[in-house]
């Protein structure tokens, strides 16, 4: 099997020109009213209300040769860390011999509600996907809603947006050789979480693949395995995450449709069953990559992220053996 690090697992060690998509959420939380593209206030912002979050060391350039470094296959990149130009990082994964598994945009077509809104958004994940292009990436996982919808707009109305921009996307994409999937939504809030919800989904859009994550369906209480198995032959990437029930809301944390709080667990500490998920990506002869979005115990994030890959290389061995 193939395996990729997922950037958002080492965010603290990353270095952001403007905030992340982690550091924006939590900043919503906070009720931050200060300028969003603004790193250094931001994390003024996060220091001043005692939260823990500093800006990284690692440039692109160093989070590609960490990953060349310690096994993995390829990454798997968050947008709003994905600042180099297109060739220029191109020439970064072809010095360490690194692929560009994927490239995650965060998007909210779900929320479009002018025309001058919608074509705001599909111009910026446009230029995405041109620069993922330029950089040798042909894998998009776009995620075309927030967590909640905006006042106002229908659980329907969500969907037709999500329906919209997906569609648009895709036939964009494939005019240049790109593959874009979207996967499960780690939220009840809105019509992308779902067995029944993926399904129309894929029924209304038409080339549109999927990314499974090992988690998320689990929060609409369905079993990961099952949904897996509902859309394998749509699958082009992995993400292998896990979650443990936890008794209290706080930072990152999401909750299911009984009102269980979860958050990320350590990658083979919390209730999902990776191992069966391997198994079943072997016997289907899946060709992709698998994206670590967990770590494991150890003492710094970056010893976390190696120990995680050693320890499913491990479950993949034990299968074979």
């Amino acid at each position: 099997m193939k395996y990729s690090l997922m950037s958002h697992m080492i965010d603290s060690e990353l270095k952001y020109s403007k905030p992340s998509f982690i550091h924006k959420m939590i900043l919503n939380d906070l009720g931050y009213a200060g300028d969003y593209s603004d790193i250094d206030e931001a994390m003024k912002f996060f220091a001043d209300h005692g939260i823990p979050i500093r800006n990284g060391h690692l440039t692109f350039r160093e989070f590609i040769r960490f990953a060349a470094e310690n096994g993995f296959d390829g990454v798997d990149v968050m947008s709003s860390y994905f600042e180099e130009a297109g060739d220029g990082a191109k020439e970064i994964l072809e010095e360490y011999g690194v692929t560009l598994a994927a490239v995650n945009i965060l998007t909210e077509f779900s929320n479009a509600s002018t025309e001058e809104e919608f074509q705001k958004i599909y111009s910026e994940v446009v230029s995405m996907i041109d620069k993922v292009h330029a950089a040798g990436g042909r894998n998009i996982l776009l995620m075309p809603a927030g967590y909640v919808p905006a006042p106002g707009v229908s659980r329907e109305q969500v969907f037709r947006n999500m329906v919209r921009g997906l569609k648009a996307c895709v036939e964009y994409g494939n005019s240049i050789g790109m593959t874009i999937n979207t996967e499960t939504l780690e939220s009840v809030a809105v019509p992308l979480c779902s067995i029944g919800e993926m399904k129309r989904l894929f029924a209304a859009v038409p080339g549109l693949k999927y990314n499974h994550d090992s988690g998320n369906p689990a929060v609409c209480l369905e079993d990961p395995i099952e949904t897996y198995n509902e859309f394998k032959d749509l699958v082009v990437n992995v993400h292998f995450k896990d979650f443990e029930f936890i008794l209290e809301n706080g930072m990152i944390t999401i909750m299911d449709s009984l009102g269980r709080y979860l958050k990320t667990s350590h990658i083979g500490e919390g209730f999902i069953d990776l191992k069966k998920h391997i198994e079943l990506l072997l016997e289907n002869n899946y060709q992709g990559y698998i994206t670590l979005e967990g770590l494991r115990p150890a003492d710094t994030i970056l010893d976390g992220a190696v120990k995680a890959l050693e320890y499913v290389r491990k479950l993949e061995e034990e299968i074979k053996c």
